[in-house]
């Protein structure tokens, strides 16, 4: 069975001993919702030779963790904003790798048949979430230390993954803002919003990003 949703959610990216410490800011334990806890996740990402889910702003992935395996893909539309993706995710049995997740806006981009998708990346992280509960919302706290690899080209080196992600769960989307203002106050500013995808950062692996030769598009936010 498929679940599916509307993710909202800020990145900020910064030095991996930062991240790592994160899960310790003294403030947490007073706008805890649940106890926090470490889990390891290993996340494969398929796409086919010519780039058509890339292309159609889908990422398409099987992750691992304490033993399941699931398919997720995460849907960006065209012209929308960065900060939000269509999500669903559908719980593999056994050994079976099946990329279709029973939404049909998301199987109509896979096709009717997933043989020409392979893997294309690959990111292994120790990551540590907590739920907290700020201005009324619920809101995951997660700190993801690892690295991404780039499975397809095989010649970037692999990066390095040091990210807090802060993703709406239920509630007013100011208290995901009002959350990150305060971590990154907690940092002194040596984090920052990034809206980078993890497959993105796989694929160009240790390299540093691009600039852009002309100006970004602004994300229209109420």
């Amino acid at each position: 069975m498929a679940h599916s949703k509307t993710e909202f959610e800020l990145k900020l990216v910064g030095p991996a001993a930062d991240i790592a410490s994160a899960p310790h800011l003294d403030w947490l334990d007073s706008i805890a919702a649940a106890p926090g806890a470490w889990e390891r996740l290993v996340s494969t990402y398929y796409d086919s030779a010519d780039g058509r889910l890339a292309a159609a702003g889908l990422s398409l992935r099987i992750r691992e963790e304490a033993g399941d395996r699931t398919v997720s893909a995460k849907l960006t539309p065209r012209g929308g904003s960065a900060l939000y993706r269509f999500e669903c995710e559908r719980t593999l049995i056994i050994d079976a790798i099946g990329f279709h997740t029973g939404v049909a806006e998301i199987d109509q981009i896979i096709g009717p048949s997933s043989d020409d998708l392979a893997p294309i990346a690959r990111t292994t992280t120790d990551r540590w979430s907590r739920l907290l509960s700020v201005n009324g919302a619920l809101i995951e706290f997660s700190a993801e230390i690892g690295r991404a690899e780039n499975i397809r080209d095989l010649s970037p080196a692999p990066a390095p993954l040091a990210e807090v992600e802060l993703e709406l769960m239920k509630g007013d989307p100011a208290a995901l803002f009002d959350l990150a203002f305060r971590v990154i106050d907690a940092y002194d500013g040596r984090l920052r919003l990034s809206v980078e995808s993890k497959l993105d950062r796989a694929l160009r692996g240790a390299a540093a990003p691009a600039l852009a030769r002309r100006k970004r598009a602004e994300i229209a936010l109420t």
